[in-house]
């Protein structure tokens, strides 16, 4: 078992008696029960919120960056600032007219992760949804792409990959590759998933998943995963060192700064163009911040190629693969 004792705000020592680990743990048997994780999630009520739809001439530039990367039109998406009542700071969700994935889904949904894990979140993109290919993806700084309707299962893990990043300064970047998470990893007997097995970074969010299930619902959890214990000293890890970042309540007290407006025609600079959730409150008392990524982020992201979607965009089963997610 791991012992974590936490020396200072930023220091951790670590004792675990096993030998390093290689991802050539089984998967949990059996496998998580993500239907039951869902709907105990969809029992959370929504965050309540107040929505605004920006003017149509502008988009945020990372998401217009990402409509052009995609081949997209930028004139098909739509921009919505969503003020939450647990923060002072807005989120912009950007998505193309024909988005599987709803205002109201994603909305919903992202307001339901708990706080401190949507603190990370910079932009949340939704696209058409599309066969054969990544169905949701990553990318620094804390931007979520998503092809199909996210259930709450995808958005934790593709959080997971940015506190992978970002949460942890001084113990690694990405975390999952640190001595401290192998070796919780070594002294269990059992990975989150089959998908855990694609690559460290993909074993911690897979991890994070049913973490964060925990935390917030620790008398369900063993109905949603009887052998959890398999995974022990990983959530271990995670609720010890992050768990204040994982539990829902609270408010937010930092935050990603949003990327700045543009016109969606031409790409330039639209500042000031556009309506804000927030009127006067933006940014007061919050903690706008970055990370440093590894090269400086560029081109940072990881793409999540789970079974392809169905024709109404939902989510298929994660398929396990023999080639990384990362691209």
């Amino acid at each position: 078992m791991v012992r974590l004792s936490i020396a200072t705000a930023t220091a951790v020592t670590v004792c675990i008696c096993t030998a390093v680990a290689q991802i050539d743990k089984p998967a949990l048997d059996p496998a998580t029960n993500f239907n039951l994780l869902e709907e105990r999630w969809m029992s959370v009520p929504n965050q309540p919120a107040v929505v605004i739809e920006w003017l149509h001439h502008y988009l945020p530039k990372a998401c217009h960056e990402a409509a052009v990367a995609n081949d997209l039109s930028p004139m098909d998406f739509t921009a919505y600032d969503v003020l939450y009542d647990d923060c002072d700071n807005d989120w912009v969700v950007c998505r193309h007219k024909d988005a599987p994935a709803t205002e109201e889904n994603l909305i919903g949904n992202l307001g339901k992760i708990p706080v401190g894990m949507r603190s990370y979140v910079r932009h949340v993109i939704a696209y058409p949804a599309r066969q054969h290919d990544a169905v949701a993806s990553w990318r620094a700084p804390g931007d979520l792409h998503l092809h199909a309707r996210p259930t709450m299962q995808t958005l934790i893990h593709q959080v997971g990959h940015e506190m992978d990043y970002a949460a942890l300064p001084g113990q690694g970047a990405p975390f999952s590759e640190s001595e401290l998470w192998r070796e919780a990893a070594g002294a269990d007997g059992r990975r989150a998933s089959a998908y855990a097995g694609l690559d460290w970074r993909e074993h911690f969010a897979e991890a994070a998943v049913v973490a964060v299930f925990g935390q917030n619902f620790p008398r369900e959890i063993a109905t949603a995963q009887p052998a959890a214990s398999g995974i022990a000293n990983q959530l271990y890890v995670w609720q010890r060192l992050l768990g204040e970042q994982i539990q829902m309540g609270g408010r937010c007290t930092r935050r990603r700064e949003n990327s700045p407006r543009v016109n969606k025609e031409t790409g330039k600079d639209g500042a000031g163009s556009g309506l804000s959730a927030r009127a006067g409150l933006a940014k007061r008392n919050i903690d706008i911040f970055s990370v440093e990524y590894p090269g400086g982020g560029k081109d940072l992201h990881i793409e999540d190629r789970w079974q392809q979607v169905d024709v109404s965009g939902q989510y298929g089963a994660k398929a396990t693969q023999s080639t990384p997610a990362a691209s």
